[in-house]
């Protein structure tokens, strides 16, 4: 199984107009996203650090939207 958690990067998801928009981590399972909160922490992840960065889980075209 591999785990990554993108650590302390500002997680944009949600629509415009509500969405959440937070310093936060994100939790990837075997290529799908398991969760992203405050602080995850997970045994045997890999750790990506995010800080400073935009991270855009799952769906955003980036080109496109931003």
């Amino acid at each position: 199984m591999a785990r990554i958690i993108i650590r302390g990067g500002t997680v944009l998801h949600g629509p415009a107009d509500t969405g959440h928009f937070a310093p936060a981590d994100v939790l990837v399972e075997d290529g799908r996203i398991d969760r992203i909160a405050p602080a995850v922490e997970a045994t045997d992840a890999d750790v990506v650090d995010a800080t400073g960065t935009s991270v855009l889980p799952g769906y955003v075209d980036a080109h496109h939207h931003l």
